[in-house]
């Protein structure tokens, strides 16, 4: 069954926290699960992690609307 992206980042979360490490250092937010985190538990649950630093995502349909808008051409020569 396959599960849903926060559910893999909360058992890799998990995980973490069960090891030696994760004992003496917990995890205690999803911030800190992938910033800390290693790598291997995130792996197990079939999650990679491509970034350390927080961005911003965009979700879109990937389709510009050309009606709504009125393209005016601008002359940048000066």
């Amino acid at each position: 069954m396959p599960r849903s992206t926060t559910d893999r980042i909360f058992k890799g979360a998990y995980d973490f926290n069960a090891s030696k490490r994760g004992q003496r250092l917990p995890v205690k937010s999803i911030g800190e699960a992938l910033e800390s985190g290693s790598a291997k538990y995130f792996k197990e649950s079939e999650l990679w992690v491509k970034t350390k630093l927080p961005i911003s995502v965009v979700v879109t349909d990937n389709v510009l609307p050309t009606d709504e808008f009125k393209m005016e051409k601008v002359d940048r020569r000066r």
